[in-house]
């Protein structure tokens, strides 16, 4: 009779360390979910606040560029906004890049602002085509020039063309 009293309590000993694993598993499982959160919440920031990271698969999955991610336009004059520390409503396509850099107190340091623009849009700009940059316009115009064609972006661009009779 004894030991079938002993039995029962030794798989009630198993069945709360089976119990105690599954939970430290769990509670391992969910702490490391929270550090990811944190960490992607943390380090995908731009400086504006947004997720870049967000904005480009949601413009590089089909459909117009202009509802999730912006027009061409709007993300360039970002850039440049963001590049010199100045607000948006500064960054014109009339306006030269020299302006925008003195206006930032900042030398123009084209490189950067070479790959900062092909980071966003996830192109390739020659050093030819950024040298022969002059103005915010000549920026986009090199853009909508380097997407690759039949993109949604691209389609854009073609739109925003003068026609040539």
């Amino acid at each position: 009779m004894e030991s079938e009293r002993a039995h029962p309590e030794s798989s009630t000993k198993i069945i709360l360390i089976v119990l105690g694993i599954v939970g430290g598993l769990f509670l391992l499982c969910a702490g490391a979910l929270v550090v990811c959160i944190v960490a992607i919440t943390t380090l995908g920031q731009n400086a504006n606040g947004t997720f870049d990271f967000v904005s480009t698969k949601v413009s590089s999955g089909g459909g117009s560029s202009s509802t999730a991610a912006g027009s061409v336009e709007e993300r360039v004059i970002e850039t440049i906004a963001d590049y010199f520390d100045l607000r948006q409503e500064q960054v014109r396509p009339t306006r030269t890049l020299r302006e925008l850099a003195a206006l930032a107190g900042d030398d123009l340091d084209l490189v950067e602002l070479t790959i900062a623009l092909e980071d966003k849009f996830a192109i390739k700009i020659a050093d030819e085509e950024a040298k022969k940059w002059k103005t915010v316009g000549d920026v986009i115009d090199s853009i909508y020039r380097g997407l690759p064609k039949g993109s949604p972006r691209q389609s854009t661009a073609k739109q925003k063309e003068p026609k040539k009779p």
